[in-house]
This record gives C-alpha cells, structure tokens and sequence, in this order.
C-alpha cells in the first residue's frame, strides 16, 4: 500500500472503534507511559490532542500537570508548529482542521528550552512499523519539528493495528525515537534522554 492507501485505511478502522475501546486502549497506553523514565525524569511534556480516533492523552495531560510538568499543547502557524503552555484542558478552540488549540499565544514555550532541560514530546500518527517509519497526515508539521529538535525524546503513541509490517518513507521523513501502544514499547536502539543528552530541570 502506499501512504495514501494506508492513511485511508487506518483513518477508516479508528473510525469504527467505539468510544469504550478508545478510552480502554488509551488507558493502557497512559498507565504505561507514566512510569517509563522519560516520562519520570522530563521537565516539559509536548503533547497532542487527540482527533479522529487517536489514542487519547486527556489522562497523559492531567498526570503531568498534577506532577508539576510544564505541559504544552500544538498549535500551527502555517507551515509551523508551536506549542503553548496549558494549566488545564479547557479554553482550547477548534482549529480549521477540527483540532482542539490554545487560542492565546501568550504562553508560546521558548523552542530553546526543549534543548536545555529533558523534554518529552508524544507525537501522533497514522501508521508505524517496526523501524519506526511513520504515516502522518501529510502536512509535515511533526517531522519539521522531530528535525528541529533532535534533542527532544519524540515518542509516537497509536493504537497496536497502526503497527504494520512496513511503511512506506522518504528522505525527508523523520522516524520517533520510540512507538508506545497498548501491547509494547519499540525503541530504536540506543534511544533514551541519557542518549542525546540535556539535563534534568534543576
């Protein structure tokens, strides 16, 4: 299948799954997600919010913010990406393409502080496979910003049918560091915040 194929597929199945499945799955993915040590050990916390059947990160975002993270959310600015600090998950807006977004740009993160304190970003997706190639949606925003940031720890979550034997990819795509679903953790090798460096947030 090529990416349109898969991108069309994959959006089809998440479609069909009811509201039940989708906040036990994203439950699994959160319950493990919170003891991994990148999230334990991360200052700041990027993180999406879901749309179109993702795998939710309401309790990803409640957790980080009772844990005293800075927790910022996207928002895009054309071809751009940045994201926003949040203190709760209300007054977010819906965008042109159905997202939830900050609407204040006030609390906009400094893009230099994902390079000076450990900081984990959660990053969406249609498909993956065991290499970590990813499908996106097409508009580039996460693998410009995964390029951008090579010393964020970029951790993709889906659901475990987004797992595929491959995926098609280009040069220009840029692979997570890691795939968390519900059933398993991938790593690439070597990928951890000890290796690509920062420091904790004193």
């Amino acid at each position: 299948m090529d990416k349109s194929e898969i991108r069309s597929k994959i959006q089809g199945m998440r479609k069909d799954l009811p509201p039940e499945t989708i906040r036990e799955l994203s439950g699994r993915i959160a319950a493990q997600l919170l003891t991994l040590p990148e999230y334990l050990h991360s200052a700041i916390v990027l993180c999406y919010i879901a749309m179109g059947g993702e795998a939710s990160t309401e309790e990803i975002i409640r957790n980080a913010l009772a844990d005293g993270k800075i927790v910022a959310v996207p928002r895009v600015l054309g071809k751009d990406m940045v994201f926003v600090r949040i203190r709760e998950l209300s007054g977010l807006k819906r965008s042109r393409f159905g997202i939830l977004e900050p609407e204040d740009l006030s609390n906009t993160l400094d893009a230099a502080a994902f390079g000076r304190e450990w900081t984990l970003d959660l990053v969406p997706g249609l498909a993956f496979d065991r290499e970590l190639n990813r499908v996106g949606y097409g508009g580039g925003y996460y693998d410009r910003f995964m390029a951008s940031f090579p010393r964020t720890f970029h951790l993709a979550l889906a659901f475990h049918f987004q797992l595929l034997e491959a995926c098609p990819h280009e040069p220009f795509d840029v692979r997570p560091r890691a795939l968390l679903t519900e059933k398993e953790l991938i790593r690439r090798e070597g990928a951890s915040f000890s290796g690509i460096g920062g420091k904790p947030m004193s």
